[in-house]
């Protein structure tokens, strides 16, 4: 399929159905039988021109729009920011796990903004099997709401801790007697 050539004459009288009259993009280019790509594109490159800036009517919804997605963004920003708590002065793992827990909810691309990271370090970080460390940690916490829970949650905190010695010395014990 041949690409079609316009004149320069031809972009600039596009581009002023859709700031001066109030045209949206699809419909302009729905009038004149161009594709929506294109005006989109000359809007942006004769945007600055004399003559070709948004006025009149036209020009209040152009920045209507604009206001309102600005609004959105930021509107957006601010709940990630309510919800994240303290979380810009932890590492990154817990910033990732707060992406991770909600990326339902907003966009990854703006919630690696809002906290700091990068979008490419969220997914490697997705992908990384855990450390020692964390599966250790992990394992702990199960014991230790395991411990809680057979003692119909009345233990606290020190008598957990007894618990968790004593279950420890007798798994050593069975495993490495002597």
């Amino acid at each position: 399929m041949a690409k079609r050539k316009y004149s320069r004459e031809f972009k600039l009288s596009a581009v002023k159905l859709v700031n001066e009259q109030g045209y949206s993009i699809v419909e302009g280019a729905k009038s004149l039988g161009i594709d929506p790509s294109n005006l989109r594109n000359w809007l942006g490159k004769f945007a600055s021109e004399a003559g070709a800036a948004p006025t009149g009517e036209g020009a209040v919804q152009a920045e209507l729009r604009r206001l309102r997605k600005e609004n959105a963004r930021l509107l957006m920003e601010r709940d990630i920011l309510k919800k994240s708590g303290g979380i810009l002065r932890q590492g990154a793992a817990v910033k990732f796990a707060f992406v991770r827990d909600h990326r339902r909810d907003w966009p990854v691309v703006m919630i690696c903004r809002v906290l700091q990271v990068s979008r490419s370090g969220f997914f490697a970080w997705l992908k990384r099997p855990a450390s020692k460390r964390d599966r250790r940690r992990r394992e702990l916490i199960e014991k230790i709401r395991a411990a809680h829970r057979e003692n119909r949650e009345l233990y606290g905190s020190p008598r957990v801790h007894r618990a968790l010695l004593i279950d420890e010395r007798w798994s050593v014990a069975t495993r490495w007697p002597g």
